[in-house]
Order: structure tokens, then C-alpha cells, then sequence
């Protein structure tokens, strides 16, 4: 798989209506060049204290921690409303209705809480975890880092925006109802069309989506 800064993370979240996807994009280099401080610390600590694989359960945790030590993350310019609000605003919650597939930023998602609380911070910490693995490795690295966390936590990677990737998802069997013939495909069981489009598959097949504990 070639991961670089063109490809969004997608991330599945069962619900009982179907499975909603969270598409992310990566930040930009001016946002990363005035946060590098927190966010390579935050890089490094994640590596030191915990493995690839748990670390996007703790992601999220990490950067708030790094940004307290270096008293950035409170005030206009620190990390919770700069960088965690740039994430915010790239992210975005793709759900089933009676109309078809809806997109809602996260933001609006997170503060009406459509998502329960424990999945919602495991979005976000596997967000911030994409965010983080996005900017600080060298591109050959890349790769390594972002295929094992992905195998965990069934993610994929496109190179659709959120538009485009929620126009690529089924919509013949999408209902805003909780029947089982309601209910959406789950993840990585969309039509050829979708992975024709731009959809890389990181090989994590249909699973739930579980975040190591």
C-alpha cells in the first residue's frame, strides 16, 4: 500500500441502524509546522509507552497530555482550539438514512452525541492517531505504521473525499430503519465500483469495528 498525504482515513462504527464510516483527512503542513512541538511529542511518547498497535485507543490522550506539559493546550492558539479543532473539522461522520447515506461533520456529531461516548472516543483517539502517523514518519515509514494500527482497528484508506466516498457506498439497502434489511454493507463489502474509484483496502476485511482495549 502507498500511503501519502493525497489518501483519507475511513474508519467503520457499528450502529444498530448499519455501520456509519468516519472519513478523515490529514491536516496541512502550515497547521502541522505550528504544532510540530506537541505533535512530535506526542508522536514519541506514543511509541515509547505504548506499540503501533495501541496506539490508536490512546492517540487522542497523548496529544492533550504533551500539550498540557508544554502549556499549549489551552487559549486561542492551543492545541484543543487550534489542532484537535482542525481535526474536528476535517473529520466527518458518513450515516445511513431513509433517504440514503448522510454526511455530518464531527463536530456536530460529537456535540449532539449521535455516537455513544465509548465510540466516540475511540474515533477520536484513532483520528488524531491518523493525524499524528501522517505528518511525523518519513513516507517509507509511513506504510509500516499506519498497516498495522489499520489491521486492528478495520480502517481503510482512500483517496476520495468525503463526498465522493459516501457517493461510492451502496445505497440500494440503505433505510433509516434497524431491520436487518436495512441495515448498510458493512466495511470492505461495498460494490468493485468503490475500490475502482480510489478505495485502497488495507486487507483488515469486514470487521466489526473494535479498537484494542
Amino acid at each position: 500500500m502507498q500511503i501519502d498525504r493525497a489518501l483519507n482515513l475511513v474508519v467503520p462504527v457499528e450502529m444498530p441502524a448499519g455501520p456509519y464510516y468516519v472519513h478523515s483527512a490529514p491536516i496541512g503542513r502550515e497547521v502541522f509546522e505550528k504544532y510540530y512541538l506537541p505533535i512530535s511529542r506526542a508522536y514519541s511518547q506514543m511509541f515509547a509507552l505504548t506499540s503501533p498497535l495501541a496506539g490508536p485507543r490512546v492517540a487522542a490522550l497523548l496529544l492533550r497530555d504533551a500539550a498540557q506539559g508544554l502549556n499549549r493546550w489551552d487559549g486561542e492558539d492551543g492545541v484543543e482550539r487550534g489542532l484537535m479543532a482542525e481535526i474536528y473539522r476535517l473529520s466527518n461522520v458518513i450515516m445511513p438514512t431513509a433517504n440514503g447515506w448522510t454526511t455530518v461533520p464531527f463536530e456536530e456529531v460529537r456535540g449532539k452525541k449521535l455516537i455513544a461516548a465509548d465510540d466516540l472516543s475511540e474515533v477520536e483517539n484513532s483520528i488524531v492517531f491518523f493525524t499524528l502517523a501522517s505528518v511525523m514518519p518519513f513516507k517509507k515509514e509511513r506504510p509500516r505504521i499506519l498497516d498495522a494500527a489499520s489491521n486492528v482497528w478495520s480502517a481503510q484508506f482512500t483517496s476520495l473525499n468525503v463526498t465522493e466516498y459516501a457517493a461510492s457506498l451502496p445505497t440500494s439497502n440503505v433505510t433509516g430503519n434497524t431491520g436487518a434489511n436495512g441495515q448498510a454493507k458493512p466495511m470492505g463489502t461495498t460494490e468493485p465500483e468503490a475500490t475502482a474509484a480510489g478505495t485502497i483496502d488495507t486487507g483488515a476485511g469486514p470487521q466489526a469495528f473494535s479498537m484494542p482495549h
